[in-house]
Protein backbone atom coordinates (compact mmCIF):
# COMPACT_ATOMS: atom_id res chain seq x y z
CA UNK A 1 0.00 0.00 0.00
CA UNK A 2 1.52 3.58 -1.19
CA UNK A 3 1.49 6.18 1.33
CA UNK A 4 -1.13 8.04 -0.16
CA UNK A 5 -3.21 5.27 0.02
CA UNK A 6 -2.79 4.78 3.74
CA UNK A 7 -3.26 8.61 4.21
CA UNK A 8 -6.46 8.07 2.31
CA UNK A 9 -7.60 5.41 4.39
CA UNK A 10 -6.45 6.94 7.17
CA UNK A 11 -9.02 9.65 6.95
CA UNK A 12 -11.92 6.96 6.82
CA UNK A 13 -11.23 6.05 10.01
CA UNK A 14 -10.54 9.27 11.89
CA UNK A 15 -14.06 9.98 10.39
CA UNK A 16 -15.10 6.32 11.96
CA UNK A 17 -14.05 7.23 15.00
CA UNK A 18 -15.23 11.07 14.73
CA UNK A 19 -18.98 10.15 13.91
CA UNK A 20 -18.96 7.43 16.69
CA UNK A 21 -18.89 10.63 19.00
CA UNK A 22 -21.41 12.61 16.62
CA UNK A 23 -24.93 13.95 16.63
CA UNK A 24 -26.85 11.54 16.40
CA UNK A 25 -25.08 8.93 19.42
CA UNK A 26 -24.04 11.99 21.57
CA UNK A 27 -27.56 13.72 21.61
CA UNK A 28 -30.49 11.77 19.85
CA UNK A 29 -29.59 8.82 21.00
CA UNK A 30 -29.49 10.23 24.49
CA UNK A 31 -32.53 12.41 24.98
CA UNK A 32 -34.58 9.25 26.24
CA UNK A 33 -32.01 8.10 28.56
CA UNK A 34 -31.52 11.52 30.74
CA UNK A 35 -35.66 11.91 30.48
CA UNK A 36 -36.42 9.51 33.47
CA UNK A 37 -33.51 11.19 35.59
CA UNK A 38 -34.63 14.92 34.34
CA UNK A 39 -38.14 14.20 35.53
CA UNK A 40 -37.28 12.61 38.58
CA UNK A 41 -35.33 15.71 39.67
CA UNK A 42 -37.59 18.38 38.50
CA UNK A 43 -40.88 16.75 37.69
CA UNK A 44 -40.77 17.36 34.01
CA UNK A 45 -42.99 15.22 32.21
CA UNK A 46 -41.59 12.98 28.76
CA UNK A 47 -43.23 15.41 26.55
CA UNK A 48 -41.76 18.47 28.06
CA UNK A 49 -38.05 16.64 27.60
CA UNK A 50 -38.88 15.71 24.38
CA UNK A 51 -39.88 18.50 23.03
CA UNK A 52 -36.62 20.01 23.54
CA UNK A 53 -35.45 17.25 20.95
CA UNK A 54 -38.09 18.30 17.82
CA UNK A 55 -37.28 22.04 18.47
CA UNK A 56 -33.60 21.99 18.97
CA UNK A 57 -33.78 19.85 15.20
CA UNK A 58 -35.41 23.30 13.60
CA UNK A 59 -32.56 25.21 14.89
CA UNK A 60 -30.32 22.44 14.36
CA UNK A 61 -30.82 22.21 10.75
CA UNK A 62 -30.22 26.05 9.97
CA UNK A 63 -26.49 25.36 12.32
CA UNK A 64 -25.92 22.40 9.46
CA UNK A 65 -26.28 25.13 6.74
CA UNK A 66 -23.90 27.85 8.66
CA UNK A 67 -20.95 24.86 9.16
CA UNK A 68 -21.36 24.04 5.34
CA UNK A 69 -20.79 27.32 4.38
CA UNK A 70 -17.90 27.70 6.97
CA UNK A 71 -16.15 24.83 6.01
CA UNK A 72 -16.36 25.66 2.34
CA UNK A 73 -14.70 29.54 3.04
CA UNK A 74 -12.48 28.90 5.84
CA UNK A 75 -11.48 24.85 5.52
CA UNK A 76 -12.03 22.01 7.96
CA UNK A 77 -9.88 21.72 10.64
CA UNK A 78 -10.27 25.81 11.06
CA UNK A 79 -13.98 25.39 11.38
CA UNK A 80 -14.08 21.99 12.78
CA UNK A 81 -11.87 21.81 15.83
CA UNK A 82 -12.76 25.34 17.85
CA UNK A 83 -16.72 23.67 17.44
CA UNK A 84 -15.57 20.56 18.38
CA UNK A 85 -14.18 22.11 21.55
CA UNK A 86 -17.51 24.38 22.05
CA UNK A 87 -19.59 21.48 21.69
CA UNK A 88 -17.32 19.29 24.19
CA UNK A 89 -17.79 22.48 26.73
CA UNK A 90 -21.63 22.72 25.49
CA UNK A 91 -22.41 19.46 26.98
CA UNK A 92 -20.43 20.05 29.99
CA UNK A 93 -22.67 22.97 30.69
CA UNK A 94 -25.38 21.04 30.43
CA UNK A 95 -24.37 19.24 34.01
CA UNK A 96 -25.79 22.64 35.36
CA UNK A 97 -29.23 22.58 33.99
CA UNK A 98 -31.23 24.55 37.04
CA UNK A 99 -35.19 23.65 37.41
CA UNK A 100 -36.10 25.84 34.47
CA UNK A 101 -37.74 23.71 31.78
CA UNK A 102 -36.60 26.91 29.93
CA UNK A 103 -33.12 27.22 30.40
CA UNK A 104 -33.12 23.46 29.77
CA UNK A 105 -34.52 24.15 26.57
CA UNK A 106 -31.60 26.90 26.04
CA UNK A 107 -28.93 25.01 26.76
CA UNK A 108 -30.21 21.94 24.73
CA UNK A 109 -30.78 23.98 22.21
CA UNK A 110 -27.37 25.85 21.88
CA UNK A 111 -25.26 22.46 22.52
CA UNK A 112 -27.58 20.70 19.30
CA UNK A 113 -26.25 23.49 17.12
CA UNK A 114 -22.73 23.40 18.06
CA UNK A 115 -22.99 19.37 17.38
CA UNK A 116 -24.03 20.26 13.54
CA UNK A 117 -19.80 19.89 13.69
CA UNK A 118 -20.07 16.97 14.38
CA UNK A 119 -22.68 15.88 11.89
CA UNK A 120 -22.13 14.01 8.36
CA UNK A 121 -20.91 16.99 6.10
CA UNK A 122 -18.11 17.58 7.24
CA UNK A 123 -16.78 14.39 7.17
CA UNK A 124 -17.92 13.45 3.52
CA UNK A 125 -16.81 16.05 2.37
CA UNK A 126 -12.77 15.19 4.07
CA UNK A 127 -13.34 10.85 2.46
CA UNK A 128 -14.45 12.23 -0.54
CA UNK A 129 -11.55 14.50 -1.15
CA UNK A 130 -9.22 11.72 -1.26
CA UNK A 131 -11.67 8.79 -3.00
CA UNK A 132 -12.59 8.65 -6.65
CA UNK A 133 -13.07 5.48 -8.11
CA UNK A 134 -13.90 3.85 -4.32
CA UNK A 135 -16.10 6.89 -2.87
CA UNK A 136 -18.93 5.22 -1.87
CA UNK A 137 -17.45 2.11 0.05
CA UNK A 138 -15.74 4.70 1.67
CA UNK A 139 -18.19 7.06 2.64
CA UNK A 140 -20.18 4.12 3.44
CA UNK A 141 -17.36 2.96 5.97
CA UNK A 142 -17.03 6.24 7.24
CA UNK A 143 -21.12 7.01 8.12
CA UNK A 144 -20.82 3.29 9.86
CA UNK A 145 -19.53 5.61 12.73
CA UNK A 146 -23.16 6.63 13.75
CA UNK A 147 -24.09 2.74 14.14
CA UNK A 148 -20.91 2.01 16.02
CA UNK A 149 -21.49 4.79 18.51
CA UNK A 150 -25.39 4.44 18.83
CA UNK A 151 -24.91 0.55 19.97
CA UNK A 152 -21.96 1.87 22.63
CA UNK A 153 -22.66 5.79 23.92
CA UNK A 154 -26.35 4.74 25.29
CA UNK A 155 -24.57 1.98 27.49
CA UNK A 156 -21.91 4.78 28.57
CA UNK A 157 -24.16 6.89 29.42
CA UNK A 158 -26.59 4.84 31.57
CA UNK A 159 -23.09 3.41 32.86
CA UNK A 160 -22.45 7.05 34.26
CA UNK A 161 -26.06 7.97 35.23
CA UNK A 162 -26.26 4.79 37.45
CA UNK A 163 -22.92 4.90 39.27
CA UNK A 164 -22.79 8.99 39.34
CA UNK A 165 -25.73 10.68 38.43
CA UNK A 166 -27.19 12.45 35.52
CA UNK A 167 -25.21 15.64 36.03
CA UNK A 168 -21.81 13.60 35.99
CA UNK A 169 -23.37 11.83 32.72
CA UNK A 170 -23.18 15.14 30.50
CA UNK A 171 -19.91 16.02 32.07
CA UNK A 172 -19.22 12.27 30.55
CA UNK A 173 -20.28 12.82 27.38
CA UNK A 174 -18.67 16.60 26.99
CA UNK A 175 -15.21 14.46 27.52
CA UNK A 176 -15.80 11.55 25.11
CA UNK A 177 -16.60 14.40 22.28
CA UNK A 178 -13.70 16.02 23.20
CA UNK A 179 -11.41 12.79 24.03
CA UNK A 180 -12.10 11.60 20.06
CA UNK A 181 -13.39 13.93 18.26
CA UNK A 182 -10.55 16.52 18.36
CA UNK A 183 -7.36 13.77 18.01
CA UNK A 184 -9.52 12.95 15.03
CA UNK A 185 -9.21 16.17 13.72
CA UNK A 186 -5.30 16.71 14.69
CA UNK A 187 -4.25 13.65 13.97
CA UNK A 188 -6.21 11.60 11.41
CA UNK A 189 -8.79 13.91 9.12
CA UNK A 190 -7.92 16.39 6.89
CA UNK A 191 -8.47 17.80 3.20
CA UNK A 192 -5.56 16.72 0.86
CA UNK A 193 -2.67 19.09 0.40
CA UNK A 194 -2.30 20.61 -3.63
CA UNK A 195 0.45 18.04 -4.39
CA UNK A 196 -1.38 15.31 -2.52
CA UNK A 197 -4.45 15.83 -4.68
CA UNK A 198 -2.12 16.33 -7.91
CA UNK A 199 -1.00 12.74 -6.80
CA UNK A 200 -4.54 11.53 -6.47
CA UNK A 201 -5.72 12.93 -9.40
CA UNK A 202 -2.85 11.33 -12.03
CA UNK A 203 -3.63 8.34 -10.24
CA UNK A 204 -6.90 8.02 -10.95
CA UNK A 205 -6.39 9.44 -14.36
CA UNK A 206 -4.12 6.61 -15.15
CA UNK A 207 -1.12 6.20 -17.17
CA UNK A 208 -0.20 9.63 -19.44
CA UNK A 209 -2.12 11.68 -17.42
CA UNK A 210 -0.95 15.01 -17.47
CA UNK A 211 1.65 15.93 -14.67
CA UNK A 212 1.27 18.29 -11.77
CA UNK A 213 3.25 20.36 -13.32
CA UNK A 214 1.95 21.64 -16.74
CA UNK A 215 4.97 23.99 -17.69
CA UNK A 216 2.92 27.29 -17.20
CA UNK A 217 4.06 28.23 -13.44
CA UNK A 218 0.84 26.61 -12.23
CA UNK A 219 0.19 23.05 -11.58
CA UNK A 220 -3.23 21.52 -12.40
CA UNK A 221 -4.49 21.22 -9.05
CA UNK A 222 -3.71 24.80 -8.38
CA UNK A 223 -6.11 25.56 -11.77
CA UNK A 224 -8.71 22.88 -10.80
CA UNK A 225 -8.09 22.74 -7.36
CA UNK A 226 -11.84 21.04 -6.08
CA UNK A 227 -13.97 21.20 -9.00
CA UNK A 228 -17.74 21.59 -8.70
CA UNK A 229 -20.78 24.20 -8.82
CA UNK A 230 -21.14 26.85 -7.05
CA UNK A 231 -24.72 26.63 -4.40
CA UNK A 232 -26.68 28.97 -6.96
CA UNK A 233 -26.06 26.63 -9.56
CA UNK A 234 -26.45 23.62 -7.93
CA UNK A 235 -30.22 24.87 -7.10
CA UNK A 236 -30.65 25.98 -11.09
CA UNK A 237 -30.57 21.93 -11.36
CA UNK A 238 -33.58 19.50 -11.76
CA UNK A 239 -30.58 17.26 -9.89
CA UNK A 240 -30.64 19.43 -7.04
CA UNK A 241 -34.58 19.39 -6.10
CA UNK A 242 -35.07 16.10 -7.27
CA UNK A 243 -32.66 15.20 -4.39
CA UNK A 244 -34.07 17.47 -2.05
CA UNK A 245 -37.65 16.61 -2.31
CA UNK A 246 -36.66 12.51 -2.14
CA UNK A 247 -34.66 13.37 0.99
CA UNK A 248 -37.32 14.75 3.00
CA UNK A 249 -40.26 12.26 1.69
CA UNK A 250 -38.00 9.51 2.81
CA UNK A 251 -36.62 11.14 5.61
CA UNK A 252 -40.17 11.80 7.50
CA UNK A 253 -40.77 7.95 6.38
CA UNK A 254 -38.06 6.21 7.58
CA UNK A 255 -37.40 8.24 11.01
CA UNK A 256 -41.59 8.62 11.51
CA UNK A 257 -41.48 5.11 11.31
CA UNK A 258 -38.74 3.90 13.40
CA UNK A 259 -39.63 6.83 15.99
CA UNK A 260 -43.14 4.81 16.53
CA UNK A 261 -41.53 1.47 15.63
CA UNK A 262 -42.16 -0.26 19.25
CA UNK A 263 -45.38 0.83 19.60
CA UNK A 264 -46.22 -0.59 15.95
CA UNK A 265 -44.84 -4.13 17.29
CA UNK A 266 -46.73 -3.41 20.54
CA UNK A 267 -49.97 -2.79 18.72
CA UNK A 268 -49.24 -6.24 16.78
CA UNK A 269 -48.93 -8.20 19.50
CA UNK A 270 -45.64 -7.91 20.65
CA UNK A 271 -45.00 -7.91 24.55
CA UNK A 272 -42.54 -5.03 25.49
CA UNK A 273 -39.61 -7.28 25.88
CA UNK A 274 -40.22 -8.60 22.38
CA UNK A 275 -40.01 -5.29 20.68
CA UNK A 276 -37.38 -4.31 22.00
CA UNK A 277 -35.20 -7.43 21.18
CA UNK A 278 -36.47 -6.56 17.49
CA UNK A 279 -34.19 -3.64 18.03
CA UNK A 280 -31.26 -5.37 17.94
CA UNK A 281 -31.67 -6.98 14.52
CA UNK A 282 -32.58 -3.32 13.28
CA UNK A 283 -29.04 -1.84 14.44
CA UNK A 284 -27.12 -4.54 12.97
CA UNK A 285 -29.15 -4.20 9.71
CA UNK A 286 -27.95 -0.38 9.95
CA UNK A 287 -24.75 -0.68 10.45
CA UNK A 288 -24.25 -3.57 8.09
CA UNK A 289 -25.90 -1.14 4.99
CA UNK A 290 -23.67 1.14 5.34
CA UNK A 291 -20.50 -0.11 3.42
CA UNK A 292 -22.92 -1.80 0.95
CA UNK A 293 -24.87 0.64 -0.09
CA UNK A 294 -21.31 2.32 -0.61
CA UNK A 295 -19.94 -0.88 -2.30
CA UNK A 296 -23.26 -1.14 -4.54
CA UNK A 297 -23.31 2.55 -5.87
CA UNK A 298 -19.06 2.05 -6.35
CA UNK A 299 -20.15 -0.51 -8.79
CA UNK A 300 -23.75 0.43 -10.50
CA UNK A 301 -25.30 3.57 -11.51
CA UNK A 302 -26.15 5.72 -8.12
CA UNK A 303 -29.76 6.90 -9.44
CA UNK A 304 -30.58 2.86 -10.32
CA UNK A 305 -29.40 2.17 -6.64
CA UNK A 306 -31.40 5.47 -4.85
CA UNK A 307 -34.30 4.10 -6.87
CA UNK A 308 -34.50 0.88 -5.78
CA UNK A 309 -33.71 1.71 -1.94
CA UNK A 310 -36.50 4.24 -1.80
CA UNK A 311 -39.37 2.01 -2.50
CA UNK A 312 -37.61 -0.26 0.03
CA UNK A 313 -40.05 1.26 2.79
CA UNK A 314 -43.33 0.03 1.10
CA UNK A 315 -42.55 -3.26 1.72
CA UNK A 316 -41.80 -2.61 5.41
CA UNK A 317 -45.13 -1.07 5.66
CA UNK A 318 -46.96 -3.64 4.17
CA UNK A 319 -45.04 -6.26 6.91
CA UNK A 320 -45.62 -4.31 9.52
CA UNK A 321 -49.51 -3.80 8.71
CA UNK A 322 -49.32 -7.86 8.30
CA UNK A 323 -48.79 -8.63 11.31
CA UNK A 324 -47.72 -11.85 13.08
CA UNK A 325 -44.39 -12.49 12.35
CA UNK A 326 -44.03 -10.44 9.50
CA UNK A 327 -43.18 -7.44 11.53
CA UNK A 328 -39.90 -8.16 12.65
CA UNK A 329 -39.07 -8.47 8.76
CA UNK A 330 -40.58 -5.01 8.28
CA UNK A 331 -38.42 -3.46 11.59
CA UNK A 332 -35.22 -4.71 9.66
CA UNK A 333 -35.68 -3.43 6.13
CA UNK A 334 -36.23 -0.06 7.76
CA UNK A 335 -32.55 -0.64 9.41
CA UNK A 336 -31.31 -1.71 6.03
CA UNK A 337 -32.89 1.44 4.36
CA UNK A 338 -32.35 4.29 6.85
CA UNK A 339 -28.46 2.98 6.59
CA UNK A 340 -28.49 2.87 2.39
CA UNK A 341 -30.03 6.84 2.47
CA UNK A 342 -27.78 9.23 3.82
CA UNK A 343 -24.69 7.34 1.97
CA UNK A 344 -26.56 7.32 -1.69
CA UNK A 345 -27.40 11.30 -1.12
CA UNK A 346 -24.42 12.28 -0.28
CA UNK A 347 -22.79 10.36 -2.92
CA UNK A 348 -24.63 11.33 -5.28
CA UNK A 349 -24.23 14.59 -4.21
CA UNK A 350 -20.44 14.48 -4.41
CA UNK A 351 -21.16 13.33 -8.43
CA UNK A 352 -23.68 15.78 -9.98
CA UNK A 353 -22.43 19.52 -7.89
CA UNK A 354 -18.48 18.20 -7.54
CA UNK A 355 -16.75 19.07 -4.48
CA UNK A 356 -16.00 22.88 -5.18
CA UNK A 357 -18.59 23.82 -2.52
CA UNK A 358 -19.91 20.67 -1.25
CA UNK A 359 -20.17 21.81 2.10
CA UNK A 360 -22.79 24.38 1.39
CA UNK A 361 -24.71 22.33 -1.20
CA UNK A 362 -24.53 19.10 1.20
CA UNK A 363 -25.73 20.79 4.03
CA UNK A 364 -28.97 22.36 2.51
CA UNK A 365 -29.87 18.77 1.66
CA UNK A 366 -28.61 17.38 4.83
CA UNK A 367 -30.69 20.14 6.57
CA UNK A 368 -34.05 19.14 4.59
CA UNK A 369 -33.10 15.52 6.08
CA UNK A 370 -33.01 16.69 9.67
CA UNK A 371 -36.47 18.52 9.29
CA UNK A 372 -38.08 15.55 7.82
CA UNK A 373 -36.17 13.60 10.61
CA UNK A 374 -38.31 15.93 13.29
CA UNK A 375 -41.24 15.80 11.34
CA UNK A 376 -41.54 12.66 10.81
CA UNK A 377 -42.23 11.43 14.30
CA UNK A 378 -44.98 13.90 15.02
CA UNK A 379 -47.08 12.94 11.91
CA UNK A 380 -46.98 9.27 12.69
CA UNK A 381 -48.53 10.13 15.88
CA UNK A 382 -51.24 12.74 14.11
CA UNK A 383 -52.25 9.65 11.79
CA UNK A 384 -52.24 7.06 15.11
CA UNK A 385 -53.99 9.76 16.81
CA UNK A 386 -57.24 11.02 14.46
CA UNK A 387 -57.70 7.73 12.40
CA UNK A 388 -56.16 5.05 15.40
CA UNK A 389 -53.90 3.39 12.75
CA UNK A 390 -50.74 3.73 11.13
CA UNK A 391 -52.16 2.56 7.52
CA UNK A 392 -53.20 6.14 6.46
CA UNK A 393 -50.01 7.91 7.22
CA UNK A 394 -48.50 4.50 5.41
CA UNK A 395 -50.31 5.06 1.95
CA UNK A 396 -49.44 8.57 1.75
CA UNK A 397 -46.17 8.38 2.58
CA UNK A 398 -45.64 5.31 -0.02
CA UNK A 399 -46.92 7.46 -2.81
CA UNK A 400 -44.16 9.84 -1.85
CA UNK A 401 -41.86 7.46 -1.80
CA UNK A 402 -42.84 6.01 -5.76
CA UNK A 403 -43.06 9.21 -6.86
CA UNK A 404 -39.39 10.27 -5.81
CA UNK A 405 -38.21 6.83 -6.72
CA UNK A 406 -38.79 7.88 -10.15
CA UNK A 407 -37.42 11.32 -9.68
CA UNK A 408 -34.18 9.38 -9.33
CA UNK A 409 -34.25 7.90 -12.77
CA UNK A 410 -34.38 11.30 -14.29
CA UNK A 411 -31.02 12.52 -12.80
CA UNK A 412 -29.19 11.34 -15.91
CA UNK A 413 -25.24 10.75 -16.08
CA UNK A 414 -22.99 12.25 -13.31
CA UNK A 415 -21.49 15.48 -14.10
CA UNK A 416 -18.62 14.69 -12.47
CA UNK A 417 -18.13 11.13 -13.06
CA UNK A 418 -15.27 8.68 -11.57
CA UNK A 419 -11.94 9.72 -13.16
CA UNK A 420 -10.35 8.00 -16.22
CA UNK A 421 -14.27 7.08 -17.40
CA UNK A 422 -16.00 8.50 -20.24
CA UNK A 423 -19.41 10.24 -19.35
CA UNK A 424 -20.17 12.14 -22.68
CA UNK A 425 -23.55 13.24 -21.53
CA UNK A 426 -22.31 15.08 -18.69
CA UNK A 427 -19.85 17.88 -18.30
CA UNK A 428 -19.78 21.09 -16.59
CA UNK A 429 -20.66 22.96 -19.60
CA UNK A 430 -23.73 21.27 -20.06
CA UNK A 431 -25.32 21.16 -16.68
CA UNK A 432 -29.23 20.68 -16.79
CA UNK A 433 -30.45 23.93 -15.15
Amino acid sequence: MSNLSRRSWLVVVGSTMGLMVGVSPIILQTVGIFMISLGDEFGWSRTEVSGAKSLGGLFAAGAVILVGYAIDRFGLRRVMIPLIVLFGLALMAMSQVPNSLVAFYVLFIITYCLAAAQNVPPYIKAVSAWFDNRRGLAIGLSISGIGIGTAIVPSYTQFLIDNFGWRAAYVGLGVLVLAVGIPCWLFLVREPTATERAELNAAAEGPGAPSADSGDGRSDIDRDLAPGLTRAEAVRTRQFWILVLATIVASLAINGALAHLIPMLRDGGMTAEEAAAVLIPVGIASLLARPLAGFLVDRFHGPTVAAIQQVLPIAAFISIAAGGHFPVLGAVILGLVIGIEIDVTSFLTTRYFGLAHFGTIYSIVFAVFTVGSSAGALTFAMSFDFSGSYVPIFVIVSAGLVVTSVGFLFLGPYTFPVKGKKNKSANLAEVDR
